[in-house]
């Protein structure tokens, strides 16, 4: 699905033993509106973001990459073909902070969870 582009990062070194280097955070226009569970009710949405983790390449294993934003769990990632991506849908929109910190893990309590070099930004003017 085409999103609108929020922000992305510019970094290009890869970081930690996963090797990420940036995210691109696209805004989605649903087609018809959703229920999607939001801070522990079931809402109606008609828009989610999509948070991209950018390095790799990331190695399909058996516990599933999870995307972190400020130490909260965005989502479950699903890998590019070329697995240099993972990507996450995002409903919660109170996730996006400014300057929030986002990670790559696999599983909880992942000892490699690594933070990508750069912070969320959602003012790309600055």
């Amino acid at each position: 699905m085409p999103g609108k582009l929020v922000s992305q990062g510019k970094n290009q070194e890869p970081v930690g033993e996963l090797e990420l280097k940036t995210y691109l955070l696209e805004e989605l226009q649903l087609a018809r509106p959703v229920r999607a569970e939001i801070a522990g009710q079931s809402r109606e949405v008609n828009r989610g973001w999509r948070l991209t983790v950018i390095g790799g390449p990331f190695t399909v294993r058996a516990m599933p990459a999870m995307i972190w934003i400020a130490g909260k769990l965005a989502g479950y990632g699903v890998e590019s073909t070329d697995l240099q991506k993972i990507s996450v849908v995002i409903f919660d929109r109170s996730l996006l902070q400014e300057g929030a910190v986002i990670a790559l893990s696999y599983g909880e309590r992942d000892p490699l969870r690594t933070e990508l070099p750069e912070r969320l930004t959602l003012n790309p003017a600055r």
